[in-house]
């Protein structure tokens, strides 16, 4: 059976649900408690000796014990559904480098790249692929911003469009 802890308390109910287990007959552990409340459910996972010993060298080397890092990473990756893109530290930080921004979340990294890629003039907006904006980012010298460059360019673009400026 499973075992709980109550850390707090409401009278609103909830439930905390473990998966079946591979027994032939699917048992269902429910331990229930109340909204606000954390309930510890104790399962059994079984993971063949590298992946665990990798685990416990990254725990040891947070001052923490692997299975407090088992359950961390499984409270991070509850809504993951199997699909999507994710990434390892090493790959977090190139996508950070590649848009000038620590990324610490899906939602940080969308929100910067949706910002560095639209250029926003009055009421609408333009889109800039990423290949347009690598190959701007080269162009860009010393004491000059980025910004800057994009919006002479833009300005000098127009102009010219408007016949401004000679072509």
């Amino acid at each position: 059976m499973s075992q709980t802890t109550p850390i707090a308390h409401r009278n609103e109910p909830t439930k905390a649900t473990t998966a079946p287990t591979a027994h032939a007959k699917s048992i269902k552990r429910v331990a229930v408690g109340t909204v606000n409340e954390v309930v510890l459910v104790r399962a059994t996972v079984e993971l063949d000796e590298p992946t665990y010993d990798i685990l416990a060298s990254q725990a040891i080397a947070r001052g923490i014990t692997p299975e407090e890092l088992m359950s961390e990473r499984l409270r991070i990756a509850r809504d993951w559904t199997g699909e999507g893109i994710h990434f390892n530290i090493a790959q977090a930080r190139r996508l950070g480098a590649a848009i000038g921004h620590t990324v610490s979340d899906a939602e940080g990294a969308l929100s910067r790249l949706e910002t560095i890629c639209t250029l926003t003039v009055g009421d609408f907006s333009i889109v800039l692929e990423p290949r347009l904006l690598q190959r701007l980012r080269t162009r860009v010298f010393r004491g000059q911003t980025l910004e800057k460059v994009v919006e002479q360019q833009v300005i000098l673009g127009l102009k010219r469009f408007c016949g401004l400026e000679p072509a």
